[in-house]
């Protein structure tokens, strides 16, 4: 659980998500996924390092909807750049 309340696109997150997202991976057994309010390339970047994968669904859609395809490829690379272990 990235937010606390309502869903939606933000600017930013409390400081407990990435707090969650790891005590959650600890004792989950199964892939961690972070979603709800994943908006932004930052957003998926920092998530990406916290949790397993991550959902970005209504700012995909919006951008779909505004025909702003540089956005999605934009939030796509970012999911990829995070995927990639540190070395």
């Amino acid at each position: 659980m990235t937010v606390d309340g309502i869903t939606g696109a933000r600017d930013s997150f409390g400081a407990s998500a990435d707090e969650r997202l790891s005590r959650l991976k600890d004792i989950a057994g199964v892939p961690v996924l972070a979603g709800f309010g994943i908006s932004s390339p930052a957003h998926v970047r920092e998530f990406g390092q916290a949790a397993d994968g991550v959902i970005v669904g209504s700012a995909i859609v919006d951008a779909l909807h505004r025909g702003d395809r540089a956005f999605i490829s934009e939030l796509i690379g970012s999911a990829k750049t995070a995927a990639v272990p540190a070395k």
